[in-house]
């Protein structure tokens, strides 16, 4: 499924398919930011470099930004109730058009954050989970 979205992203296709290469981009990135790294093929770093090599960083950050320029993702983000001609024009509601906004400044975030960083955020948690096992224990003995 990785390389479907990544060759949907990387093509240089016309206006009509520039929404779908940016939630095509939405779903990778949120498959980067939400990665436990739980799979060893799909650990976060390797789907980072899939992204550089395939895609480019910097136009994977331009596809993202397709869907917030879209003129039916601008109507549905401007009132929590959107009048549409028809059903057909509401692709968005208001509650999705937040979600995105929220998402591409992590998204953003995660996929330009290094491995370094990655390796920093980890030791911080490992180091809180020992403090809280640690609170936890004289607790218990309290």
């Amino acid at each position: 499924m990785t390389f479907q979205l990544t060759g949907q992203i990387a093509e240089n296709l016309g206006e009509e398919e520039q929404l779908v290469q940016g939630l095509c981009a939405l779903l990778l990135g949120i498959s980067i930011y939400f990665n436990d790294n739980s799979l060893e093929n799909y650990v976060n770093e390797k789907l980072k470099q899939l992204i550089e090599k395939r895609i480019g960083t910097e136009n994977f950050i331009e596809k993202l930004g397709f869907i917030s320029k879209h003129e039916l993702y601008s109507r549905a983000s401007q009132k929590p109730q959107p009048n549409f001609p028809s059903p057909e024009y509401m692709i968005f509601d208001h509650e999705f058009t937040k979600l995105v906004q929220e998402l591409e400044g992590v998204i953003t975030k995660a996929i330009y954050k290094s491995s370094e960083e990655d390796k920093k955020e980890e030791e911080v948690k490992k180091t809180l989970e020992q403090h809280d096992n640690i609170v936890t224990h004289y607790k218990n003995m309290i």
